[in-house]
């Protein structure tokens, strides 16, 4: 993962780093992760896809964009999203509140 990432929760641990150099199947159980204010690539955002376990994701202050949403919808045990301060569009986010109905998507 790109260089910024603060910090993510494993099973009530939380874990602080500036890089993250972990395989992201080594946190398949994960079920809350905030990335508040990381900068991704697309490469990056798409090796989220594999947490199919997450239930809270918070990707607020990041770069993500409508763009580089579609991840996100594979992600169905979502129940909470928050994407505060990033370029996600209106219309960006009916998408994924249509795609994951039982999600909260905070904007």
């Amino acid at each position: 993962m790109t260089q910024g990432m603060q910090a993510c929760v494993r099973n009530g641990l939380t874990v602080l780093t500036t890089e993250f150099t972990q395989p992201w199947e080594e946190f398949a159980d994960l079920m809350v992760l905030d990335l508040t204010g990381c900068q991704f690539t697309n490469p990056d955002l798409m090796q989220l896809s594999q947490l199919s376990n997450v239930r809270v994701l918070n990707l607020s202050g990041t770069n993500i964009t409508d763009d580089t949403i579609n991840f996100i919808y594979e992600l169905s045990s979502l129940t909470a999203l928050y994407l505060q301060n990033t370029k996600v569009s209106a219309k960006g986010l009916t998408r994924l509140r249509k795609r994951l109905p039982c999600c909260g998507v905070i904007a």
